[in-house]
């Protein structure tokens, strides 16, 4: 992407009304094991979670999910076929993905979250909040037995979901239709996404674009804090 594009982006960003997003708090519970308890509700059913930022989703156990299931709010047809997921402690997990349509945490109503059900698992296994939903937040900060956070504005949530959805079976999605749906919304991407979005510019023949993201991410040092997809697609294509 020419230098003269990322100049109009931030003038444009720069030009655009800001809209304050609100700020919550919400109380923690501390668990017999030192972790702690967030409580949040789905479609009216209350979950407690253990924060875990080593969480990559929002993990849900079997007796939550079928009682999810029971009431119609997920559908089995809505899953994903098996993956595997990598646990904070290294180990590998195999899961299925779906889409929760409403949740919410204190007074903050979040939409559209990505969250994983273990296969094989123990029915009452603990359920777990991880970065599916603080990717969410603009910033949030524990004090206390309290989280504060402040969820990010509602386009750049927005993108995330659309990153997410079509990066789960990118061999199914068309990378022209990856361009279509990420490029209203390419100056709010994290590195993770944006490499998704670059990748598919690239599979697309768009070379002079893609490759100045890619350069815009390795100049920014974002590069070493990204994840794995950033090297893997950087070792495709430079």
């Amino acid at each position: 992407m020419k230098r003269w594009l990322w100049i109009a982006i931030t003038v444009l960003m720069t030009a655009l009304p800001v809209m304050a997003e609100e700020s919550y708090s919400v109380p923690l519970t501390e668990s017999y094991s030192g972790g702690r308890y967030i409580r949040a509700n789905i479609d009216d059913i209350e979950v407690n979670f253990i924060f875990d930022t080593g969480c990559s989703s929002l993990f849900i156990n079997q007796s939550v999910f079928n009682e999810l299931l029971r009431r119609g709010i997920v559908k089995r047809k809505d899953l994903s076929k098996a993956n595997e997921a990598e646990l904070a402690n290294g180990q590998s997990h195999a899961v299925r993905h779906f889409n929760i349509k409403r949740m919410q945490i204190g007074d903050c109503v979040l939409h559209d979250i990505q969250a994983s059900v273990g296969i094989g698992d123990q029915p009452n296994a603990t359920c777990l909040f991880g970065q599916a939903v603080l990717e969410r937040f603009a910033y949030y900060s524990i004090a206390g037995n309290k989280i504060y956070f402040e969820p990010k504005p509602e386009a750049e949530q927005q993108a995330l979901v659309i990153a997410n959805q079509l990066s789960e079976d990118t061999a199914r999605a068309q990378q022209q239709r990856i361009v279509d749906a990420l490029q209203p919304y390419a100056e709010w991407l994290s590195p993770r996404y944006l490499v998704i979005y670059a990748y598919a510019l690239y599979r697309t023949d768009q070379y002079e674009q893609a490759m100045a993201i890619f350069r815009y991410l390795l100049d920014s040092g974002e590069f070493e804090d990204s994840d794995r997809q950033l090297e893997k697609a950087l070792e495709k294509v430079l």
